[in-house]
């Protein structure tokens, strides 16, 4: 199971790299290429970064499609991809920095394997992100109950990576992926 959540923690940090690479190669790069060329953001800031990514990029399609597990896998795919190309070409000190950042994640994975349900996270978080999954945003879903009229922005994120070999386990691992990034900073 402790090797189950380090896979699981393995692919989320790397897929949030990734897309931290792609806005800040893509957008802020591009802005003013001169002015941006000497500075690189570590490996740790280009996955926090990537997490808002993920998150925003999930809410905006959850609009007009739901976040199916195809486009989840398109996603987290391609970020992976990117994450694993810009880990590779890091400068040494960036990868000193990714060992501490794995001692983080392993600790998590260890505490995170023992993870159970709240209460709230079948009657709240589950029914929230399930409805991401099935259908885009229903207007006036708030109407049947206020609990889905206020999602946080982490829900979209975890709605992105619930996978079928990680179930509902991997929403629960999700949940600790800012812990971590802040952790490894």
């Amino acid at each position: 199971m402790i090797a189950h959540a380090f896979f699981f923690y393995l692919l989320a940090f790397t897929s949030c790299v990734g897309a931290g690479h792609v806005l800040w190669a893509w957008v802020l790069c591009r802005i003013s290429p001169s002015e941006y060329s000497h500075c690189r953001p570590t490996t740790t800031e280009l996955a926090i970064i990537g997490l808002f990514v993920i998150s925003i990029l999930a809410t905006f399609i959850n609009f007009v499609a739901p976040i199916s597990l195809g486009l989840s896998a398109l996603f987290v795919g391609t970020f992976l991809a990117v994450g694993i190309t810009s880990i590779i070409k890091a400068p040494f000190p960036s990868l000193l920095k990714q060992l501490v950042t794995m001692t983080v994640i392993m600790m998590f994975s260890i505490w995170g394997a023992k993870l159970v349900f709240h209460f709230d996270a079948v009657l709240y978080h589950l029914q929230a992100i399930s409805w991401m999954k099935d259908e885009p945003v229903v207007f006036g879903l708030a109407n049947l109950h206020a609990r889905f009229g206020f999602n946080s922005l982490i829900l979209s994120a975890l709605a992105i990576f619930w996978m079928p070999f990680f179930e509902v386990k991997g929403l629960l691992l999700a949940n600790h992926l800012p812990a971590i990034l802040t952790l490894s900073l």
